[in-house]
């Protein structure tokens, strides 16, 4: 058995992602009330639509903060928060693709429509890559 502490030894890519995960979140939502250089439509019903994420995004940025301490720290109850996390993240990234493939946004060659593609590419890799990570890692945390 290994010692508390020393458990997730290549943890450090999942917290690495997860970090940038809630970092992205913050500075998107940032951008978009301050500015609005992630509007990739100019289209009220876009801006409608996406207002409705922003407890969602910063739930799961939280949650995958808290996975990311327990993960630091070696502990079982990371692998509970990594699974919200994952499971926000996916759900983010399918009403995205939904609503974008829906409105025709993929046709819009802006450059916010690019950092959707960014963020949806992120999400698409990040969260099943977080799924499997806490899989293959559920026997080795402790209990405490």
């Amino acid at each position: 058995m290994t010692m508390k502490g020393q458990l997730y030894s290549d943890k450090w890519p999942a917290i690495a992602g997860l970090w940038l995960f809630a970092v992205g979140v913050v500075l998107f939502w940032i951008s978009f009330f301050w500015g609005g250089a992630v509007h990739a439509s100019d289209d009220e019903c876009y801006v409608v639509f996406e207002r409705n994420f922003v407890v969602a995004d910063l739930f799961t940025a939280l949650a995958g903060l808290v996975c990311a301490e327990g993960l630091r720290r070696g502990r079982r109850w990371a692998l509970v928060w990594g699974g919200v996390a994952a499971g926000g993240i996916l759900f983010l990234l399918f009403m995205d693709v939904s609503w974008n493939v829906m409105q025709g946004m993929y046709a819009n060659f802006s450059p916010a429509m690019l950092g959707e593609n960014l963020i949806n590419l992120f999400c698409v890799t990040f969260g099943p890559f977080l799924i499997w990570y806490l899989l293959r890692h559920s026997k080795e945390v402790s209990d405490a």
